[in-house]
C-alpha cells in the first residue's frame, strides 16, 4: 500500500572507542513530510574514556601545583631573583622571596677589584603601589654593600 510505513530496527552499542552492533531501518514514505520525521537514537558508553580523562586531569593539577611549590621554594632561598624571559620582556623580579609588582626600574650591580673577595654589590628597583582609589605611589628598594 502507497500509505503505508514499515521499518526495521536494530541496536548499536559500545564506547567512545569501540561501536558494535548494527542498525537497519529501511522505511517505505508515501511523502516527502513523512521522510522528514525520522529520527534514530545512539547510545554511547564514554564512562571509561571520561573517568581516564578525570585521572589524567588530577595528575596535571599535582604536577601543576609541584611545579609551583618548587619555584616559591627557589625563589626564596634567594636575597633577589630576577628573571628574564628575553631582551625587552618584563622581568620577574624577587625579593626577599617576594614578587615585585608594578615595577618601573630594576637595577642590580656587582663588581669587584680581584676574584678572591666579594665585591660591592647594589640593589635598585623602583615600582609603584595603587591605594583605594586608584592613586599611584612610587616605592624604592635600595641596598648596597660595599666591598669588604
Amino acid at each position: 500500500m502507497a500509505g503505508d510505513k514499515s521499518s526495521e530496527v536494530g541496536y548499536v552499542k559500545g564506547t567512545a572507542s569501540h561501536l558494535e552492533g548494527s542498525f537497519i531501518a529501511s522505511e517505505n514514505f508515501s511523502s516527502s513530510k513523512d521522510r522528514a520525521s525520522l529520527s534514530i537514537n545512539v547510545d554511547i558508553d564514554c564512562s571509561d574514556t571520561i573517568k581516564g580523562l578525570k585521572t589524567i586531569q588530577r595528575e596535571a593539577k599535582k604536577a601543576t601545583a609541584a611545579l609551583k611549590e618548587l619555584s616559591n621554594e627557589q625563589t626564596k632561598e634567594h636575597m633577589l631573583v630576577i628573571k628574564l624571559d628575553e631582551m625587552g620582556s618584563v622581568p620577574k623580579v624577587f625579593y626577599k622571596g617576594e614578587e615585585v609588582s608594578n615595577k618601573i626600574n630594576v637595577g642590580f650591580n656587582w663588581e669587584t677589584l680581584t676574584d678572591k673577595t666579594d665585591g660591592r654589590s647594589d640593589i635598585r628597583i623602583n615600582y609603584y603601589v595603587l591605594d583605594s582609589v586608584g592613586k599611584s605611589t612610587e616605592k624604592k628598594i635600595r641596598e648596597s654593600r660595599n666591598q669588604s
